[in-house]
């Protein structure tokens, strides 16, 4: 069985949409095929069309079978799991972290928050619960450690305190981010 992949509300209706556009896709190449078919036959030197909408059907085919198979991977992510107070780095989470590369001495610290996809936002520091950077320190508590090994070298990372992510805030930002201000709709109209 393939791993449950948390996905924020907006992320799964996405993907829905996708598969619904895909499925609309899918029937129209149909439609067409069965046009060209009648129209011409189906031998591949009296008809390259349909020869083409063949491979195009299986393509598209092939397409939509992965997207369903994500679909059913996903599961919406709900905060309300999450402890009022937690002292365990998990999925919605600010975890502030002290980080010593491994290779140089440097050490810093930062606080990163551990989202589900659909709400991963790096200029944030919002990273996805699968992340390299992120992976290593699900389930470690307060003072615990982890090695984590990214592209920047390896460093060690230790937990200095924890707390609970607001994603319902979250979502509430991207949305209103997405938004185009109504004098950039209106230029965009007139271009």
């Amino acid at each position: 069985m393939a791993d449950i992949i948390y996905v924020t509300k907006e992320y799964y209706s996405q993907q829905i949409d996708r598969i619904r556009k895909l499925e609309e896709n899918l029937k129209l190449i149909r439609k067409t095929e069965s046009e060209a078919y009648e129209n011409c036959g189906d031998g591949w030197h009296d008809n390259p069309f349909y020869n083409h909408l063949i491979q195009e059907e299986r393509s598209s085919d092939y397409r939509l079978g992965e997207e369903v198979a994500k679909l059913s991977q996903f599961s919406v992510f709900d905060s309300r799991i999450v402890p009022e107070n937690p002292d365990t780095a998990m999925l919605g989470t600010y975890v502030n972290i002290s980080e010593r590369n491994m290779e140089t001495g440097e050490v810093s610290t930062s606080t990163i928050g551990i989202v589900p996809l659909g709400a991963e936002d790096m200029e944030k520091n919002l990273f996805p619960y699968y992340a390299p950077r992120v992976r290593p320190l699900i389930g470690k508590e307060i003072g615990e450690s982890a090695i984590v090994t990214i592209p920047k070298g390896s460093w060690k990372t230790t937990i200095l305190s924890v707390s609970k992510l607001d994603l319902k805030e979250l979502e509430k930002t991207k949305i209103s981010e997405k938004k185009v201000p109504l004098s950039r709709q209106n230029t965009k109209e007139r271009d």
